[in-house]
């Protein structure tokens, strides 16, 4: 976990019943004692906990936030099941929080894990337990991939909107030459226009303007020249600024005042001014007690 960000988890495959586990959501009031030997008592309530299941349907472990005391590996165990997935990052940061359990793994599954490296992890995993375990055999290894949940991400970019918001002069066949040595691949998808696929490790490279940072920081910002940009519409309104207005002129005239206040106010304001208190967010340490 430590050296590839990848988190597993082994089970004693003695101890689980059918040899084998499953995936599923927890049982209201199921209870499993995790490996720090204390008892959780899992629910639906807010958010559903997701838990490993052995053969009998016995909760074996909470996904992706720490495994079952009754399965762990000691000195007597002999036959390993390992089992290293991927989850989706809200699920688990939202069962995590609820059960006041952030472990290792959780941590990293939070921030997204690459859904790619699996088996590179696996393998990496037997590597280092043959260190020890000379003699290990690995008799058997599923690799199971329900279809559409792990999709390449593909970001349409344009040389004009890189230049645009980089002040730089870049063609396509520049750009993707800056990217494709950190692992994101372009195709042509049009005269300014390009396709670019995201690798499966930078789960934080979303949208367009994602990829245009690293355009940004491997052409160096040092190379982008400082140039004053010009208004095409020197002293004139944009057109928002005159929608604004406008909005503003009408609403006026119709008698309506316009308030600007601070975000943080006291709960006697809201009150009143007639608004309703069942939604409203109490600070714990507010800097003064009229900004709570």
């Amino acid at each position: 976990m430590l050296e590839m960000g990848i988190p597993s988890h082994a089970f004693d495959l003695d101890k689980l019943a059918g040899n084998r586990i499953g995936v599923r959501w927890a049982a209201d009031g199921e209870q499993i004692t995790t490996l720090d030997g204390k008892v959780r008592v899992l629910s639906t309530e807010g958010v559903t906990d997701g838990v490993i299941e052995d053969g009998a349907g016995v909760a074996m472990g909470i996904a992706a936030v720490m495994g079952g005391l009754s399965s762990e590996v000691t000195e007597t165990t002999s036959r390993l099941l390992l089992e290293i997935a991927h989850w989706s990052p809200m699920a688990v940061a939202r069962s995590a929080k609820k059960l006041n359990l952030r472990s290792e793994a959780s941590a990293r599954f939070e921030r997204n894990s690459d859904p790619e490296a699996l088996q590179a992890a696996a393998v990496r995993f037997c590597e280092i337990v043959r260190e020890t375990c000379p003699d290990l055999k690995v008799v058997a290894f599923d690799d199971l991939r329900p279809a559409g949940v792990v999709e390449p991400r593909i970001v349409r970019v344009r040389a004009d909107r890189v230049n645009l918001v980089l002040g730089t002069a870049l063609d396509d066949e520049r750009i993707a030459s800056l990217i494709r040595p950190i692992g994101f691949t372009s195709v042509p998808a049009g005269a300014g226009l390009s396709d670019v696929t995201v690798p499966s490790w930078r789960t934080d490279v979303t949208e367009e303007i994602n990829v245009i940072e690293e355009v940004g920081r491997h052409f160096g910002y040092d190379n982008i020249v400082r140039v004053v940009p010009l208004s095409p519409h020197v002293g004139r309104l944009s057109p928002r600024q005159r929608d604004r207005r406008a909005v503003r002129t009408l609403l006026t005239g119709l008698s309506i005042d316009e308030a600007w206040t601070t975000t943080l106010i006291a709960a006697a304001e809201v009150v009143d001014a007639g608004l309703a208190t069942d939604r409203l967010v109490s600070l714990s340490n507010p800097l003064v007690a009229e900004e709570s």
